[in-house]
């Protein structure tokens, strides 16, 4: 019960809450010798210290949530733990991230922990591009999209189109990028700052789009994706991907310099 409340504080925008009670929670577990639950307890405080913005104060919890879970070696443990680690270090770390956030794909894939495949899909692009790999990200977003829609987990497909947005723009996609903001924007709750180091490319990555596009076509493109429905966006967001990874496929084709990391 400690745990969900850590997460739902962390999720409306308090993480410094969401990271004591989940604190609290653990070295209440820590004296009763459950050591699962406080490898979850640890993940959880990393991801509300992540959410804060506080990457310093997310590492030690993050890291040790990854030491017991590979002395414990429960699947839905680890696969929430490396992305907690995953989603603590990427900003210093890319290459290194990465490695723990495919970990965590895998597990999930396998069974592990199927709610937070969409979010750790989300962050898996978000590392992906920033480690260079374009058709990866747009491949995770893809990916993303289509489960997190498929399940009814509206919180994670509002983070998959912010995401997509800014890679979108970042690829000179500037019409593509407009409608999946106006989407994001107008038809999902802003929730708190899930990967906060991303949020200042998100918002300066959109600046191009709307230079590209000028003020009247940039607002259009908004209104339309705020006009969308969820079977709209998605499709049309999948549409996008595909047809951008498709483009950077063709030989010869390079991603603009604004896209490289």
């Amino acid at each position: 019960m400690q745990n969900v409340l850590a997460q739902v504080c962390t999720l409306t925008g308090q993480p410094e809450r969401g990271a004591s009670i989940a604190r609290d929670a653990r070295q209440e577990a820590a004296g009763q010798g459950l050591e699962i639950n406080v490898g979850m307890l640890l993940a959880t405080e990393a991801n509300a210290w992540t959410a804060a913005g506080d990457y310093a104060a997310a590492r030690p919890p993050a890291m040790e949530a990854v030491e017991i879970a590979r002395r414990v070696g429960n699947p839905a443990l680890s696969a929430g733990a490396f992305y907690a680690a995953a989603a603590a270090i990427w900003p210093g770390e890319p290459q290194a991230a990465l490695a723990l956030i495919e970990d965590s794909l895998a597990l999930t894939r396998a069974g592990a922990f199927d709610p937070a495949l969409g979010v750790a899909l989300s962050l898996a692009a978000a590392i992906r591009a920033r480690n260079g790999d374009l058709s990866g990200a747009l491949a995770a977003l893809d990916e993303a999209a289509v489960q997190q829609h498929a399940d009814g987990g509206r919180l994670g497909l509002g983070i998959t189109l912010r995401i997509a947005a800014a890679l979108l723009a970042r690829l000179g996609q500037a019409e593509p990028a407009a409608v999946l903001a106006g989407a994001a924007t107008g038809n999902f709750a802003p929730v708190g700052d899930i990967f906060p180091d991303e949020r200042p490319g998100m918002d300066q990555g959109l600046l191009p789009a709307r230079e590209a596009l000028g003020e009247a076509a940039y607002g259009a493109a908004l209104e339309r994706g705020a006009a969308m429905d969820d079977n709209q966006v998605v499709g049309y967001a999948v549409g996008e991907f595909r047809r951008v990874a498709a483009l950077l496929a063709e030989p010869g084709t390079q991603a603009p310099e604004s896209a490289q990391p």
